[in-house]
């Protein structure tokens, strides 16, 4: 699911105008999703995250802003 990084809201929670309920200053939905097809497995960080923050390989978000995601080398 899409969330905004500004409220944490998801995408739905916005109107049509994506307008951020909780900052209504922002005009855009700003998303923690990570790029297309990738998950927190392809991360540098994942072990990190999953042993202090309690993530799973298989999430497909970034519970930080700005996210941090950086492809792990092969």
């Amino acid at each position: 699911m899409s969330r905004c990084v500004e409220c944490g809201y998801p995408k739905e929670r916005h109107g049509k105008d994506l307008l951020c309920p909780v900052i209504s200053s922002r005009k855009h939905f700003s998303t923690m999703d990570l790029p297309p097809g990738k998950t927190c497995h392809n991360c540098h960080f994942v072990k990190k995250c999953c042993a202090m923050f309690g993530k799973t390989p298989t999430d497909t978000t970034c519970d930080f802003f700005p996210v941090r995601f950086m492809e792990r080398p092969l």
